[in-house]
């Protein structure tokens, strides 16, 4: 029997063999004491061999869409909302003011820095006359600098401007209202909420064992249940650099352009990551005998005219053929039917081939 290329072309019966007991008696051993034999009887089988080809592999994960970028908008003092430029769902550019706040602090500063330049101005004056010294007037003018830089650095804390260009996502304070640094029951920690669309991306969690076939580039397909008919083309971009300590798995980082803005964050997502083709080991899945209780498979080959298990680890489903990881090699012989009839050591007999001419 040879090693043939895989197929699934009809396979030929072989007849049947059965061993039946053989008995010497005295009698017809001339006399010697009684012997007995007794062969144990072969469990009829099917094969075919753990063949290799050239398929497509993927991975599949569930995720959720995610913007690209977020971000809560604050103030950096408290203070009441003097005016919001912006409404919900519009989009703005990297730097747009957004909101311009008052409090107490700016108008503190702008009192200090308005007193402090009448001192300057009229210090400037008197050093013009000569009837102060150039360091009294560098005193004052110290002074004056130092209001104007307070002032200007308060006056920046009351305009919050958009850190990047994106969409006004949600609006949690109204003009008039206060906005109270470190929020609690009577504020907000947020006046707005800006998101960056476009891209989008979906983190999705993979076993540490798929790991080494992950990295960044990878081609992905993504698909969410508000489009049915539709799919989203992606690419990994980010496989984070240690794994969850509970969960064993690493997260991996997939980026979606959206320019129609048809990915809403929140959506649950369906991602295939593609590895491209890859020289896989195959069997049919009618050989793998599952392991009741943990989740383990393994099968049976034959080994001359004996059964021999094996422990395996699965890879991808392709219809009605199962990918094997580990625990088998090219070429061997895998029981189909009989699997459940045979153990460790178990005499067998293949009675189908689909090898066989």
């Amino acid at each position: 029997m040879r090693n043939r290329p895989f197929s699934r072309k009809s396979l030929t019966l072989l007849p049947p063999l059965f061993l039946v007991a053989l008995m010497l008696s005295l009698s017809g051993c001339g006399g010697g004491p009684e012997e007995k034999e007794v062969a144990t009887e072969a469990i009829p089988v099917e094969v075919t061999f753990a063949t290799r080809a050239d398929l497509e592999r993927t991975l599949s994960f569930s995720g959720t869409v995610e913007p690209w970028r977020e971000a809560s908008l604050g103030a950096q003092i408290s203070g009441k909302i003097e005016k919001i430029f912006v409404e919900v769902g519009e989009e703005v550019k990297a730097r747009k003011p957004l909101v311009q706040m008052t409090g107490e602090q700016l108008t503190s500063a702008k009192a200090q820095l308005t007193s402090t330049e009448k001192d300057w101005n009229r210090m400037r004056v008197l050093l013009e006359k000569g009837t102060i010294t150039q360091q009294a007037f560098d005193k004052i003018d110290a002074s004056y600098e130092a209001a104007r830089a307070n002032y200007e650095l308060v006056l920046e804390s009351t305009r919050i401007k958009a850190p990047f260009s994106g969409t006004i996502t949600a609006k949690y304070l109204e003009e008039g209202e206060v906005f109270t640094l470190f929020g609690g029951a009577a504020g907000s920690p947020a006046i707005l909420e800006i998101m960056q669309l476009d891209p989008v991306k979906v983190i999705v969690q993979i076993p540490e064992r798929e790991i080494p076939h992950i990295k960044p580039g990878l081609r992905a397909t993504v698909d969410v249940d508000g489009y049915p008919n539709k799919t989203f083309k992606g690419k990994v971009y980010l496989v984070e650099p240690a794994a969850d300590k509970k969960t064993h798995t690493v997260a991996v980082r997939i980026m979606i352009p959206n320019n129609n803005r048809r990915l809403k964050p929140g959506m649950f997502a369906n991602v295939e990551i593609s590895l491209g083709t890859v020289f896989t080991l195959l069997v049919p899945r009618d050989a793998l005998v599952r392991e009741v209780g943990t989740g383990k498979h393994h099968l049976f080959v034959v080994d001359g005219d004996t059964a021999r298990r094996r422990e395996v680890a699965l890879g991808q489903r392709y219809g009605e053929m199962v990918a094997i990881e580990s625990g088998l090699s090219s070429g061997e012989l895998v029981i189909t039917t009989g699997r459940t009839l045979v153990n460790e050591g178990t005499p067998v007999l293949i009675t189908k081939d689909e090898y066989e001419e």
